[in-house]
């Protein structure tokens, strides 16, 4: 868990990186986050609702999140709640290779190839970043996508995946692709 005070915004702005693993046994949709803060003496501060940005969570994956909280007051202590409702499908499985950070003006990148060993996909691929600091928390995420006429059977595409975040502090990259 990485919570910082957002300094971009203002001094009452805290951005909350972390992750979630998906342990119902079955894929998820809507998967909420819900972080709340509390003071030293126990009282609730604030709090704010963030989302598992993907339209499928698989069983078994672990994906991150990024919430904004305003509180004038830095957090002593935070809990999350998550929540989600079961999927209807189960995205397929693509492999993520030749993974690279790149800087790139005042941003990192993340670049490589996304290779579909399975079916025709029907719409589109989902590229989530998940960067790590040393210690092996989140500090940074991104998002990207490729088109399924462009990642046909046994066929890769390469992808570029812009981050937000802490991620000068970044020293490890997961990507997780999903197909549907």
């Amino acid at each position: 868990m990485c919570i910082f005070l957002e300094e971009e915004n203002s001094e009452n702005s805290w951005r909350v990186f972390g992750e979630a693993t998906n342990e119902t046994g079955g894929s998820q949709e809507e998967v909420e986050v819900k972080v709340t803060f509390f003071a030293a003496d126990g009282s609730s501060v604030a709090g704010d609702v963030g989302y598992i940005l993907t339209d499928i969570m698989p069983a078994g994956t672990t994906l991150p999140f990024d919430i904004m909280v305003e509180s004038r007051v830095a957090p002593a202590e935070y809990k999350f709640d998550i929540s989600s409702i079961p999927g209807e499908i189960t995205p397929q499985d693509l492999q993520v290779t030749n993974t690279q950070l790149t800087y790139v003006e005042d941003e990192l990148v993340v670049t490589g190839q996304v290779h579909n060993p399975g079916p025709d996909l029907f719409d589109h691929a989902e590229l989530i970043a998940t960067l790590y600091n040393e210690q092996g928390a989140v500090v940074a995420v991104g998002y990207g996508s490729v088109w399924a006429e462009d990642l046909g059977v046994s066929a890769s595409a390469p992808f570029t995946i812009s981050t937000v975040g802490l991620f000068h502090l970044a020293t490890d990259c997961v990507v997780v692709a999903l197909g549907f």
